[in-house]
C-alpha cells in the first residue's frame, strides 16, 4: 500500500508533465505502465507461482526421503535396500535440482520482460523528443528532462515488481503449511481423557 500508491502519485504527475512534450510522450508512458503492470501480474501469478510450488514439492519430498532413510537405517540395513534408498534420494534431488532451476528460469524471464518494457518504453520518449526537437518545437535539454523522468519513474515501479513477486512466493509458502495444518490427525485425544491411575507406592 505504502509502495503502490506513491508510485500512482507519481505516474501521474510524470504524465502530466510529459504530456507538454505532446500527446504521444504521455501514450507511450501510459502504454508502457499498463504493459508493465500486467506484464509482472500474470508472469508472477502464473509461471512463477508454479514453479515455486514445484520446487516446495520437490523439497518436501527430498527432506521426507532423506528423513525416513536416516530414521530407519536398521532396517534399511538389515534388507540390504541401500542402494535402492540411495537411487530413490538420488531421483528426489534431481527433480528438486530441475524445480530450483525452473523457478530460477521463471524468475529471470520476469526480470528480463520487465527490463524489455521499460527500455522500450524509455527510448520511444526520447525518439518522440528528439523528433520534437528536430522540428524546432522543443530543446535539447527536454531530451535529458523525459530521460530524468521516466529513469525516476522506473525504479520504484522495480521494486514494486519485486515486492509483487515476493508476495505471491511467501502466499505459496503459507499453502504449504495451511494444507499441513487442515490434515487431521490420525490420533486423536479424547474429549474427557480417563484419569491416570495413582501411583503404587514404592517398594521398601
Amino acid at each position: 500500500l505504502f509502495t503502490f500508491l506513491p508510485v500512482c502519485c507519481e505516474f501521474f504527475v510524470v504524465s502530466k508533465i510529459l504530456a507538454r512534450q505532446g500527446l504521444a510522450v504521455a501514450a507511450v508512458i501510459v502504454t508502457a505502465f499498463a504493459a508493465y503492470m500486467l506484464f509482472t501480474a500474470s508472469v508472477t501469478l502464473g509461471w512463477v507461482a508454479d514453479a515455486r510450488q514445484r520446487m516446495n514439492r520437490a523439497d518436501n519430498a527430498q527432506s521426507t526421503k532423506a528423513a525416513e532413510a536416516l530414521i530407519g537405517i536398521e532396517q534399511v540395513q538389515l534388507f540390504c535396500g541401500e542402494e535402492r534408498e540411495a537411487a530413490d534420494f538420488e531421483e528426489a534431488q534431481y527433480r528438486l535440482q530441475r524445480a530450483s532451476q525452473s523457478s530460477d528460469v521463471a524468475a529471470s524471464f520476469l526480470s528480463g520482460g520487465q527490463q524489455a518494457i521499460t527500455t522500450t518504453g524509455l527510448g520511444l520518449c526520447l525518439w518522440l523528443v528528439a523528433r520534437r526537437v528536430c522540428e524546432g518545437s522543443a530543446s535539447v535539454g527536454d531530451i535529458f528532462m523525459t530521460q530524468g523522468l521516466v529513469m525516476q519513474l522506473w525504479g520504484p515501479l522495480q521494486f514494486l515488481g519485486f515486492y509483487i513477486r515476493e508476495a505471491k512466493q511467501a502466499l505459496v509458502d503459507l499453502d504449504s503449511a495451511r494444507i499441513l495444518l487442515a490434515r487431521s490427525s490420525a490420533i486423536l485425544d479424547p474429549l474427557r481423557p480417563a484419569p491416570l491411575p495413582a501411583a503404587s507406592a514404592a517398594a521398601p
